[in-house]
């Protein structure tokens, strides 16, 4: 079956590219599924590449240690947890108690099947919010994947904002072709952009952005024409670059 399988950030450049040659749906009818894989799937990514290609993108949640540890349903934009292979958990982010269904905290994987070397309550570093319903089978669904827990922004009263809160607010945004929100210092930030010509929305943005981490603190736009990919692949959209977040996150 033809399929597309990448990481969120090169699907959607590739979408981006689509569309500028004036791609669209019709000229992918060969093309049965999309699948990301490595990082969170964007809400703006998800559009952009279902306005251009057709089809709706399913995220993979998986890591190289353990698997494939959850799948999104079509249609449904949750990921069914692989309850077969794994007891996933989903634990608070200042302790160890089980995070309610709607609170985000850390993914904890124990693997079912690992002999050799068994993988027992293993943190993956990573960001989720449980879903309180099951599916269909009665298996256990993760609402959304919010990112790595290192990527955690501290805003100007200490409160700890999730990556996802910067993706969902970025998706509304057009003529936008790629951004990654930095955390530099204590109260510090500043949000890096690729934007097409017409893009004239900083006011707005920065207004929104400031809501998000504080209305005193110190926020500064920067225009490059392009941001850099990791040898990973990996292009994380917030990245915490103050040295003394995990101190002032409590972790």
């Amino acid at each position: 079956i033809p399929c597309v399988i990448g990481h969120p950030n090169g699907l959607d450049a590739l979408a981006l590219h689509c569309a500028r040659r004036g791609d669209g749906p019709r000229d992918f009818t060969g093309l049965r599924g999309i699948i990301t894989i490595g990082e969170a799937l964007l809400p703006s990514t998800r559009i952009r590449v279902r306005e251009v290609f057709g089809l709706d993108p399913l995220s993979r949640y998986a890591s190289a240690e353990l698997g494939v540890l959850a799948h999104e349903r079509p249609g449904v934009e949750r990921h069914v947890v692989n309850s077969a292979s794994y007891h996933l958990e989903v634990l608070a982010l200042d302790g160890d108690r089980p995070a309610t269904p709607g609170e985000v905290g850390r993914v904890v994987a124990t693997d079912l099947y690992a002999e050799a070397m068994p993988l027992i309550r293993y943190d993956l570093e990573d960001l989720a919010v449980l879903s309180g319903e099951l599916d269909d089978h009665g298996v256990p669904m993760i609402e959304r994947i919010e990112g790595r827990n290192q990527e955690i922004v501290i805003a100007t009263d200490g409160t700890r904002v999730s990556p996802f809160a910067f993706g969902y607010f970025m998706r509304t945004f057009r003529h936008l072709e790629a951004f990654q929100f930095v955390q530099v210092g204590p109260g510090r930030y500043r949000m890096k952009l690729v934007v097409a010509p017409a893009f004239d929305a900083e006011a707005e943005m920065r207004t929104g952005l400031l809501q998000i981490v504080g209305a005193d603190a110190d926020l500064t736009f920067e225009y490059p024409s392009s941001l850099p990919v990791p040898a990973s692949g990996k292009r994380p959209y917030v990245v915490q670059a103050w040295q003394g977040a995990a101190g002032a996150s409590g972790q």
